[in-house]
């Protein structure tokens, strides 16, 4: 599973999974405190649909990834599988 990850200004992390379309958004506007998204928007005359359904899933993922840069934004990957933490069994007494 792949969720998108950003280090918003209060230096902690921030995540969302890319087809919660809402959170998504959010997590952009996070970034650098918004100036990343209003910068980016500004410099690429970009437009984003107040009704964010209006994007195909291929036409949602190219908006995600002009967004993308290392340490600004990025994919991680996360096993889809739940690893076992501890196999001991609590005996009561």
């Amino acid at each position: 599973m792949k969720i998108l990850v950003i280090m918003g200004g209060d230096g902690h992390f921030h995540a969302a999974h890319p087809t919660d379309r809402p959170a998504v958004l959010t997590l952009i506007k996070k970034i650098h405190n918004g100036d990343y998204f209003n910068d980016f928007i500004n410099d690429n005359n970009l437009q984003i649909k107040s009704d964010l359904s209006e994007y195909c899933c291929k036409d949602w993922n190219k908006l995600i990834q002009q967004f993308i840069q290392r340490g600004t934004l990025e994919y991680v990957t996360l096993s889809d599988t739940i690893p076992t933490g501890c196999q001991c069994v609590t005996k009561n007494n």
